[in-house]
This record gives structure tokens, sequence and C-alpha cells, in this order.
């Protein structure tokens, strides 16, 4: 499930909330899964999506 979507200056973008322990590597690590939310947004949509994690610090 796509934590977070919305638009801004024209640019759609996806943002996915990560509360691991350790933050290094997650965009690596999650890439998988921000590249199936681009593409399930494309289907749905006909536009392209940037991808962002942001990590919450626990």
């Amino acid at each position: 499930m796509i934590d977070l979507l919305y638009k801004k200056n024209g640019v759609w973008r996806i943002v996915d909330y990560k509360t691991n322990a350790e933050a290094e590597g997650l965009d690596y690590k999650y890439s998988d899964q921000l590249n199936a939310y681009k593409e399930a947004f494309f289907a749905m949509t006909g536009e392209n999506a940037d991808t962002f994690i942001y990590h919450i610090d626990i």
C-alpha cells in the first residue's frame, strides 16, 4: 500500500514510510517495492512518478 501520493509542481511523488532500526540502505533494500508502486501508478494513470523512502526514527 502506498503511504503517501501527491503532486507538486506537476510531478507525482510516491513516499513510503519506514521505521527500520537501521536507516542506511533503505532505497536499495526496498527498490523492488518502490518500482512496483511506480509501475502500478503508471498502469492506473498513464503518468510517471518519483519514489522516495522516508525513514521515521523510532
